[in-house]
């Protein structure tokens, strides 16, 4: 936990350093972006089956993250955001563990995250700017597993997200603009449990993160 509050602080420090420098703007934006996955025979991660030869796997992933920022300065732009997440992955032919017996495994899983951003802006003034996207999230996970359409686990876990992402604004006009927000580095520190079980931990995890689940396309309007 130090070291979590030690990277909050500087990112604190530098986002006030940020907005000093630059000019003030009366602007406000309104925003939402949207993802959706799909994969065939991936492999669905977890406990409770195993994988086998004659697997069949199709996963789906949704996603909607709706937003509210206020323009510091044409290079400067921060926010609040909702981050709404759905996932679905169905296994054929899966091989149970340890309870004897194969069938079909469905895992649904539901998301929903709240935080803050800003948007460094590196040239403004052309019709296609990139940026970077600092942000802080707090995430609530729930995922239930299903074994021949018999709930076997539910699993909740909380966590919260500190990163950075890049992206492209494309000016349709003055008002409004179509932008791309990928992936990137991020830090994650939370903690898991299995419902009505003893089972449960903490964990944490830093790297980069560039799948197409973390790739989103959006509108803005601003104001």
């Amino acid at each position: 936990m130090k070291k979590l509050s030690f990277i909050v602080l500087l990112f604190a420090i530098f986002q006030l350093a940020t907005a000093q420098e630059t000019e003030i703007s009366d602007k406000f934006i309104l925003g939402g972006s949207v993802n959706f996955s799909i994969s065939n025979n991936a492999n669905p991660a977890g406990v409770g089956f195993i994988l086998t030869p004659t697997n069949e796997s199709k996963s789906t992933f949704f996603g909607f993250a709706p937003y509210i920022g206020k323009e510091i300065s044409p290079k400067l732009i921060v926010g609040l955001g909702i981050d709404f997440g759905m996932g679905r992955t169905t296994t054929k032919n899966a091989s149970f563990f340890p309870s004897p017996g194969s069938g079909e495994v469905k895992r649904n899983s539901n998301q929903i995250g709240f935080g803050v951003f800003s948007r460094h802006v590196a040239n403004p003034d052309n019709q296609l700017s990139f940026y970077l996207q600092p942000y802080i999230q707090y995430f609530i996970s729930n995922q239930k597993e299903f074994q021949n359409s018999n709930l076997t686990r539910e699993a909740i876990t909380n966590f919260l997200e500190l990163g950075s992402g890049l992206g492209l604004m494309y000016n349709i006009n003055d008002q409004l603009r179509a932008t791309l927000r990928s992936g990137g580095l991020s830090y994650i520190n939370g903690s898991w449990e299995v419902k009505d079980t003893d089972l449960g931990n903490d964990f944490s995890s830093f790297g980069l993160n560039l799948n197409l689940s973390n790739i989103f396309f959006g509108l803005e309007i601003r104001l």
